[in-house]
């Protein structure tokens, strides 16, 4: 994704920046990010823009491909969720990294969110699209069970469709609202479609 401000040191000094010849950046602002950190200097850094960016231009010029049926008329949302629950202690393995980012609000809302697309079929549609870290950390955390009785509810109502992929741009360019916490789209999806992003702030 785009870097749009603080990262924290997995993406600064992870082992592996210890060993790359070169580290190609997104941006000043990411290149002055590993300056902050004594084992980057600048001659290993090199600016390249974003290359993803330039590549979601095209959405714009697109209409896209709605995954669900009978879309005429209703609201299409896609809603992706993050990872980074403040229920999920640890960032990779337990115990090793706490989670610093807690920006995630799933458990905080799912069922808010099944219960509106369950009560509005006629007029709204979702589209969900959720980090794929959430369901490893709900499998790491003990919060698996869980999660599959709600994938499994929510993949029942007639107007949900689960998009895992990494692809998107059809739905991107087709839908008309993104509800999120994730910072990636919080730039991708406005530049992409020109349309509302909804943010939602973890408590």
């Amino acid at each position: 994704g785009a870097t749009i401000g603080e990262v924290g040191g997995a993406h600064t000094r992870a082992k592996g920046h210890l060993n790359y010849w070169k580290i190609l950046v997104d941006s000043p602002l990411y290149r002055d990010l590993f300056l902050k950190d004594d084992i980057n200097n600048e001659s290993r850094l090199i600016n390249v823009g974003h290359p993803k960016i330039e590549e979601i231009y095209k959405i714009r010029k697109t209409a896209g491909k709605w995954p669900i049926e009978n879309n005429q008329g209703k609201l299409k949302i896609i809603w992706a969720p993050h990872w980074s629950c403040p229920e999920f202690l640890d960032w990779g393995k337990i115990g090793a990294h706490k989670n610093v980012l807690n920006i995630g609000t799933f458990w905080q809302n799912h069922w808010d969110f099944y219960d509106y697309a369950k009560n509005n079929q006629d007029t709204v549609q979702f589209v969900f699209r959720p980090h794929p870290l959430l369901l490893f950390h709900s499998k790491m955390h003990g919060y698996y069970e869980k999660y599959i009785d709600f994938f499994e509810k929510w993949s029942e109502l007639p107007n949900t469709y689960n998009e895992l992929s990494g692809l998107y741009n059809d739905t991107f360019a087709a839908s008309d609202i993104m509800v999120t916490e994730g910072a990636s789209f919080l730039i991708e999806y406005p530049i992409a479609t020109e349309k509302p992003l909804i943010m939602i702030k973890s408590s």
